[in-house]
């Protein structure tokens, strides 16, 4: 009889144990997950706001956006006129790159506009990207408990 407990108890230990691991696996495979999701979507937000320059449908956008110098999570500069960064070379090619700029890495969308071929950049600090990815992913709805119907506990 106390070897038949001992070998439960064993079986106990290890079905806890190996449920435990996966488990934490299983959260932090779910939080990567998250996390590039999330500076996929940011891509994406930066495409469309590119899109918009584009087209000129932001035209007096950034117009407004030149006169601030309050820090922005998004930055939309002309090409050639220093209201923001001063190092962006002119030969940046249109597209989706990642620059370092000031010292500083960042996720930026060059763009041509169709109308004026005048040239912008549509800019987001990586280290702030990652910070807004980070949050998200930990607060993933993965991580948050459904209940029917709308109901709260």
């Amino acid at each position: 009889m106390n070897r038949k407990l001992s070998l439960q108890r064993e079986l106990n230990k290890w079905i806890i144990l190996s449920s435990l691991v996966l488990v934490l696996l299983g959260g932090v495979i779910a939080g990567g997950i998250a996390f590039f999701q999330a500076r996929e979507l940011q891509d994406n937000t930066l495409t469309n706001i590119a899109n918009l320059v584009r087209t000129g449908k932001l035209q007096q956008l950034i117009l407004d956006h030149q006169d601030s110098e309050e820090e922005e999570s998004i930055i939309i500069q002309e090409l050639g006129k220093q209201t923001y960064f001063s190092n962006i070379p002119s030969t940046v090619k249109d597209g989706l790159q990642t620059l370092v700029l000031d010292d500083e890495e960042w996720r930026v969308f060059t763009t041509t506009q169709q109308q004026s071929q005048r040239r912008f950049v549509i800019a987001q600090q990586t280290e702030l990207r990652d910070m807004i990815a980070w949050s998200s992913s930990l607060v993933s709805d993965h991580f948050r408990p459904s209940f029917p119907c709308g109901a709260t506990p």
